[in-house]
């Protein structure tokens, strides 16, 4: 098939899924082209309508050789499927220009974001939060991991910049573009060149607790968080004032080791070194009913279901208790299985299922209804597990034990996704993900807060420091407006995380 009758052909495939624009493109002769390695940009107009496009013409083709053009082609199809603020938007193809197929996308007013960031008027941080949003909505798509170009932010490569000044990516596949990298689930990604926290204020600290601060909570509207401490008392915190609210809750008779609270935010459950599992009040500021009694030693970690009527409690004795919260009664026998104290327990987001971790080094899934074990023991750490976290779409499992690190794993196979997570110079006390499950964050006795892409592993930043000692608990507010952390001298560190 000679060269035009193939391009030809590729133009009636491409009218398939309504891309092709043969016919509708009038190239803007008084710019210059902009001239990249790959390719030449034209500034372009559709004849319908007058919309400015940029016209990207491929070059370096053989002639005649029509299997590069395929696979330009086929990377187009991909493209035109991806919905995104952060990806540059197809607008179509034509093969009218070069004996090549063209690429057709939204002109950037603004120019490329070399340029914009030489300014030194232009704020370039909201360029990096955008190319993070971009980049993990490529390579979390469902279709799979889609692969990009560097991002030298120039106008014929794929860092531009539209009318509102952020930062779409243009992506293609190491089938167009050779020397591109890969996404790597298999290998234990430490960095990444996108340091989101370089840009997060300095911690404000909320003091209050005499002792160690061993768990945080936020509640559901994000106004206040909810501290538990080896001083045996509880604190509610107003977030926009950064004050402690009324006088601390009192009533156990040991260590507050772990608060939660309800989905409605009119109630926290804390667990209790003194055995017990206790519910209060929060427009009170009060114990609501008696102790929850049944557990035979320290209460080391509480969770509520998503509709508010159940808290599951781990403990030293090995087991997972389930309370009905109405009733102030046990339900059920107790679950039975880890070989060790329970140290962390958490009730996935659809209400279906516990995941544990424990002492005995393993974690275990958990079916809520039917109070059993689901498949086998979760193995993969080399020491105690001590904190355990649901993704918010249920499919993940975050986990951090005193090996020093974090690992990932799917709830539907009950396997590690990846390697582990590496970095933390101590036991990893506390993980938490993002609402929007895009980052992990993790505390450890090495004093440092760490936030990691929670689909490719990599950490992301700078640590978040608090210089408080140990960082025993982390929490993630549920806009994602800010992560707080409980730490050892008996200190709240809050920061305004701006990671999306």
């Amino acid at each position: 098939m000679d060269p035009s009758s193939a391009l030809q052909e590729l133009a009636t495939r491409a009218s398939r899924y309504s891309i092709n624009l043969n016919g509708e493109i009038s190239l803007v002769q008084s710019n210059a082209p902009l001239r990249g390695s790959t390719a030449i940009v034209h500034k372009g107009t559709l004849t319908r309508g007058g919309t400015e496009v940029a016209v990207k013409i491929f070059h370096g083709t053989p002639p005649g050789d029509i299997d590069p053009l395929k696979r330009i082609l086929r990377e187009v199809h991909l493209w035109s499927k991806l919905r995104h603020d952060n990806v540059v938007r197809l607008i179509g193809i034509s093969t009218e220009f070069g004996s090549t197929i063209s690429i057709v996308s939204d002109w950037m007013a603004l120019g490329d974001s070399h340029s914009y960031v030489q300014n030194v008027e232009n704020d370039p941080r909201p360029l990096l939060m955008d190319i993070a949003s971009g980049l993990y909505y490529l390579h979390s798509h469902s279709l799979g991991p889609i692969f990009h170009g560097d991002l030298k932010g120039y106008q014929a490569g794929p860092a531009l910049i539209p009318p509102r000044a952020s930062l779409p990516v243009m992506p293609f596949s190491a089938t167009v573009m050779p020397n591109l990298s890969r996404v790597r689930d298999n290998l234990p990604l430490r960095s990444t060149s996108l340091m989101f926290h370089d840009f997060l204020a300095a911690c404000t600290v909320l003091k209050g607790h005499t002792d160690k601060v061993l768990s945080v909570a936020f509640s559901p509207d994000g106004k206040r968080i909810v501290s538990g401490s080896a001083d045996s008392s509880i604190c509610l915190w107003d977030v926009q004032t950064r004050a402690r609210v009324g006088s601390p809750l009192r009533g156990h008779a040991g260590w507050a080791r772990s608060v939660a609270f309800s989905p409605d935010g009119e109630w926290v459950a804390s667990g209790s070194y003194d055995k017990t599992v206790r519910l209060w009040d929060v427009r009170r500021g009060a114990q609501a009913g008696s102790p929850l009694r049944g557990h035979s030693s320290k209460v080391l970690s509480v969770a509520f279901s998503p509709d508010g009527n159940t808290v599951a409690s781990g403990s030293t004795d090995k087991t997972i208790r389930l309370w009905d919260v109405h009733a102030e009664a046990q339900l059920g026998l107790p679950l039975e299985g880890h070989t060790d104290a329970v140290q962390s327990v958490v009730i996935s987001h659809d209400g279906s299922r516990i995941v544990s971790g424990s002492h005995d080094k393993t974690l275990r899934l958990w079916d809520l209804d039917a109070g059993v074990q689901i498949g086998s023991a979760l193995e993969g750490h080399g020491g105690m597990v001590f904190t355990v976290a649901f993704s918010p779409d249920s499919r993940l499992v975050a986990s951090g034990s005193d090996d020093n690190t974090l690992h990932l794993w799917d709830t539907r196979t009950g396997t590690e996704v990846g390697r582990p997570l590496i970095g933390h110079g101590g036991a990893v006390n506390s993980v938490a993900f993002s609402p929007d499950g895009m980052w992990v964050a993790s505390g450890s006795v090495d004093t440092n807060v760490f936030l990691w892409d929670g689909r490719t592993g990599a950490r992301v930043g700078t640590p978040l420091r608090g210089n408080a000692g140990w960082v025993r608990s982390v929490a993630f507010s549920p806009h994602a407006r800010e992560i707080a952390a409980g730490t050892e001298n008996g200190s709240i560190c809050l920061w305004n995380a701006k990671v999306h």
